[in-house]
């Protein structure tokens, strides 16, 4: 693989509502090795994570303040309250994980902002999310091309 389809996953893996979900489709569909995809996709996906939540301690104060702004974000907070509350940390990683378009890294990381989760915690829980949201996203991508035959 060379250098430059390497920028362009890493590039698809950080840009909102592709993430990886899109990323990893389009690197198979490009001929890179499923394992490769994966991980390239993945760990690109999790360093976001940081990165957003240095955002959010700089500009949440600041974006609250418009209405539309705060309504969007009491969305968010009221659509992950219920399973972040009951189940936690393992609930956010469950957040994640399941294929709804726009809930890895940027969401995951906006919720675990919104509800106060440890950051150390919610690092991991969405690392995991994350991971699981790559492994299904690979398997369905695979088994959609026809490459898996179980």
């Amino acid at each position: 693989m060379d250098i430059i389809l390497l920028i362009e996953l890493v590039a698809l893996s950080i840009t909102p509502f592709v993430e990886l979900r899109g990323a990893i489709p389009i690197a198979l569909f490009l001929g890179v090795e499923p394992t490769y995809a994966f991980l390239i996709c993945t760990i690109a996906n999790i360093l976001v994570v940081p990165v957003m939540f240095s955002t959010l301690d700089r500009s949440y104060p600041h974006l609250s303040r418009f209405g539309f702004v705060k309504k969007a974000l009491l969305r968010i907070e009221r659509m992950s309250e219920a399973p972040v509350k009951r189940y936690g940390a393992f609930g956010l990683a469950l957040f994640i994980a399941i294929p709804f378009p726009g809930s890895v890294a940027y969401v995951g990381t906006l919720v675990a902002y919104l509800l106060k989760i440890e950051r150390g915690k919610a690092f991991t829980a969405i690392g995991i999310g994350i991971t699981i949201a790559g492994v299904l996203t690979t398997y369905l991508s695979l088994k959609a091309a026809g490459l898996l035959v179980w």
